[in-house]
């Protein structure tokens, strides 16, 4: 960007631009983590930022433009967003930059990147390689003589040299990367014979493997099958191999790629390859394909990102798509996202085929995986497989508990003792008994087993419990089951003699544990042996937070739940709750430990794009937890539907992003203002309003009913089911007047009532002080504090009172919505010279329908038909 040359406004600039932009990025607060020569910057939720403190330029990748550090002001200082904006605020950020007491930056002089050069021997045959790739890698001919027809892997002789100055020659394979002229410009050498002790040979199998000189790049291998359309990258040489053996029946018009790890430019160059190689080229005019890609790949960030999005507009759906098929572990999702969050302008595009886990496995590749499907080596079993071979190896290594068949006495029971023995991690053995209430009560004595010697019986609810050295300790996970109703029915079948009859105890254990109760927990179980730490090693929230550690932020949210067993944080839970119910309710306690005064929340292009607000400068983003859904796609990439039509979902994985409060943003408050006490017409209407959400007729009496048609009972409001009426107390202020139509709505609403009447009565009140409050309405909050819940039921309650607000909110918002234009008569003079917008439409075709349902009311009334009262108040 060129600026004014006027002499002194030129000091200015030179001053701003000597200084170092990785120091002005730091100032402002941007997150810079180091990738190979540049720094990937994160700030105000955005995470696309590249800055290079060699040439003292940047660019961000979520807006595709970018400059030298008086245009990073502009950015992170005034807002700009595009390179008019940020020549808008040039100046300002000129004088800013000439204000700052930071360092300057000092050119340096790259080294020219030096031309890749293959001058390694190469053997006539593959003998050798063959070998290696077949019985240590279990690839086949027919894949390897693919790959050595294609030209892209050789056997030859690798110089290895040592220590002491003096080297040998070891045998080796070469994977090579060509360009469209077959041209080789990177690869990368794997040794064929274990060597730990030598320099270099830094893989854990002792086995020599590294990029061949020069390749930068462009190590590893690519390959590509028919007209390409679309890109795999893959981590490593002989997993691509794998990977097409095991999916050569259906791969097409493909280009894979492995570069030995993450190598996003080769990715690129690959996709360059198929711009270049589309139909959609004139090969006339540009018959020199290689020089085209090579243009392309010159301005990655411009020239290549203009011409990929027209390639992917102009041509069929699934072409233009990254598929990565990386190592299924930590890393492989790491890079994933890294090229999620580099190039967000293609995430459309980005898609995965990542290697099977099984349960508990942690990590798995596309070699293990041809492996496993060749029986070569063993697939590694799930936990629920190692608990059964846990429980056949149970029966003879540990005694049980008397069987309920032995003692005829207790043969009829509505209760039952599942009783099996474990080994935990150390080998120590310990005992898991499950305690059942039947569906029926049964007679054991009459019951058959199967061959196996096993009874099927039904459960409506099951408590785990664990002991050792044969005592009860404690009942682990409260209810794991609870079918509420006996609507739902969890059958088991299990070996007669691991059956027994619970103690009077167990089965009051069990009792309590439906209704909530909570148990004291046992610091030395296996489940707590195995816990993962939070507290120590760093370990802290923030820290966490920075990591994106899922599996320890669930874990610090199980351990943060505890707390909210009292009123303080159960209150404070339901204030935040108030303006966002979208939000789970695990997100709302995150939410809370980060900014305990968090009121709604929003991602950085909603509150900017949408909501038109600006972040604060140096505000610290918040981290929320959301699922990741993957699409279930057949065999040519097409998305999978479920007898509904909808997508079928594959798996869920969850990642951490980043939002900002609205206290973080400028402008006024978007939340109406709480307040103690209503005016009475303002109450009327929002009464009159809400009433017509009501399944039931809804009176006033002026003397309180003396019965209600359920359980649970309300201070101002009583049930007539049988006659589908709610008679709500008269003369009642309106704050107390909305509360119970409010109560009742909720009441009505409701997907469960089937707990303690205490319990589900503290459901509704909490429910309807969320709902009062999001109408600017406070009222005293119920109190958590009588009840004693377990870890699962406290986390179910929230997540009840989180799902029907949402609900409900959603319902009482419509409801209350103001009216857009209510009929023609009322519209102005402008409104009737402009076209309606498509909302306006749908809200004057409800309106008018909302008008002939009024005149149908008043009709009734006519004849006597009242199907709601006004409120009496």
């Amino acid at each position: 960007m060129k600026y004014d040359n006027n002499s002194q406004r030129q000091k200015l600039t030179d001053v701003a631009n000597s200084k170092a932009i990785l120091e002005v990025a730091q100032s402002f607060g941007m997150e810079l983590e180091k990738e190979g020569k540049e720094f990937s910057g994160k700030w105000q939720g955005h995470e696309s930022f590249k800055l290079n403190g060699q040439t003292n330029q940047f660019y961000w990748n979520g807006k595709g433009f970018g400059g030298g550090v008086i245009d990073l002001v502009s950015v992170l200082k005034y807002g700009a967003t595009s390179h008019e904006e940020a020549k808008k605020y040039a100046k300002r950020s000129i004088v800013s930059l000439a204000k700052m007491e930071i360092g300057t930056f000092e050119p340096i002089d790259n080294p020219k990147k030096q031309p890749f050069h293959f001058f390694y021997d190469e053997d006539d045959n593959f003998d050798l390689g063959r070998i290696f790739l077949k019985e240590k890698r279990g690839l086949s001919d027919e894949t390897i003589d693919f790959f050595l027809e294609k030209g892209v892997i050789s056997q030859g002789k690798y110089r290895t040299e040592l220590e002491n100055g003096e080297y040998f020659y070891e045998p080796a394979i070469f994977f090579k990367t060509l360009d469209l002229e077959g041209k080789m410009i990177g690869g990368s050498v794997h040794g064929l014979e274990p060597h730990p002790e030598l320099p270099g040979h830094k893989h854990k199998s002792g086995i020599l493997k590294k990029a061949l000189l020069n390749s930068g790049s462009y190590s590893g291998l690519k390959v590509t099958i028919g007209t390409p359309k679309s890109v795999i990258p893959l981590e490593a040489p002989i997993d691509l191999m794998s990977y097409y053996e095991l999916h050569k029946g259906t791969l097409k018009d493909v280009v894979l790629v492995a570069n030995d790890g993450y190598k996003p430019e080769a990715y690129w160059r690959a996709m360059a390859e198929t711009i270049v190689s589309s139909p959609l080229v004139n090969n006339e005019k540009y018959h020199h394909k290689e020089a085209l890609v090579q243009r392309l790949i010159d301005s990655p960030d411009d020239f290549l990102r203009k011409n990929y999005h027209s390639f992917i507009t102009l041509s069929e759906p699934q072409a233009g798509r990254f598929i990565f098929a990386f190592d299924n572990d930590k890393a492989g999702h790491e890079f994933i996202e890294k090229f999620k969050n580099s190039y967000p302008d293609v995430l459309k595009k980005i898609e995965t085929a990542l290697p099977p886990l099984v349960e508990g496995q942690e990590k798995s590749d596309w070699n293990d995986e041809l492996k496993y499907q060749k029986n070569i080596i063993p697939r590694p079993k799930s936990q629920s497989e190692i608990e059964q071979i846990e429980d056949i190896v149970s029966k003879y290594s540990n005694p049980k508990a008397p069987p309920i068949h032995s003692n005829p006495t207790s043969a009829t029971s509505k209760f039952v003792k599942h009783t099996i023995s474990r080994i935990n991690s150390k080998g120590k053995p310990y005992t898991i008994s499950k305690i059942y209430e039947l569906l029926n009560l049964t007679d054991f004595s009459k019951l058959e087993t199967d061959r196996a010697g096993r009874l099927s019986l039904e459960a409506v609810s099951v408590l785990t419990l664990e002991q050792k050295d044969s005592k009860f300790e404690e009942a682990k996970n409260s209810a794991d089951k609870t079918i509420k109703n006996s609507r739902f029915i969890l059958s088991i079948n299990v070996p007669s003699e691991q059956l027994s009859r619970p103690t009077l105890e167990e089965i009051r254990q069990l009792r309590q544990a439906k209704n909530g109760v909570k148990f004291p927990k046992n610091p030395k179980t296996p489940d707590a042996q195995i816990r993962p730490k939070v507290a120590n090693n760093g370990n802290d929230l923030s820290t966490l937070l920075q990591k994106r550690v899922i599996n320890k932020l669930h874990y610090y949210l199980s351990e943060d739940l505890k707390k909210y067993q009292e009123d303080k944080y159960f209150h404070l839970f339901l204030k935040v709750m108030t303006f966002m119910p979208e939000q789970t309710e695990k997100n709302i306690r995150l939410l809370i430990a980060q900014k305990p005064n968090v009121s709604q929340v929003a991602d950085f292009t909603t509150w900017s794009d949408i909501k038109k607000r600006k972040i604060k400068t140096k505000s610290k983003a918040l981290k929320i937890i959301l699922p990741n859904p993957q699409l279930e796609r057949d065999e040519s990439g097409k998305v999978i539907l479920n007898a509904k039509g909808e997508p079928k979902i594959e798996k869920v994985t969850e990642s951490v992003v980043s939002v900002f409060d609205e206290s973080q943003t400028v402008g006024p408050s978007l939340k109406p203002s709480i307040v103690e006490e209503i005016p009475r017409d303002r109450a009327l209407e929002i009464f009159q309003n809400l009433a017509q959400l009501s399944t039931h007729s809804i009176r006033f009496t002026e003397k309180p009913l003396t019965q209600d048609e359920r359980e649970i009972s309300f201070e101002y409001s009583w049930l007539i089911s049988s006659q589908k009426e709610i008679f709500i107390q008269k003369g009642l202020d309106p704050k107390e007047a909305l509360k119970a139509l409010v109560q009742e709505l909720v009441y009505q609403n409701y997907p469960d009532i089937s707990g303690t009447p205490e319990f589900e009565k503290l459901k509704i009140e909490a429910t309807t002080y969320l709902l009062l409050r999001r109408q600017g309405l406070e009222t005293p909050p119920p109190s958590i504090n009588n009840f004693s819940l377990s870890q699962e039921h406290l986390s179910n309650l929230l997540n009840q009172i989180q799902e029907s607000s949402k609900l409900l909110g959603q319902n009482f918002d419509k409801q209350l919505k103001s009216k857009v234009v209510k009929n023609y008569e009322q519209m102005t003079p402008i409104d009737k010279n402009r076209k309606l917008t498509l909302k306006e439409k749908m809200e004057a075709a409800k309106n008018k329908e909302a008008e002939l349902g009024e005149a149908v009311d008043t009709s009734k009334k006519a004849l006597g038909v009242e199907p709601h009262q006004a409120p009496q108040i």
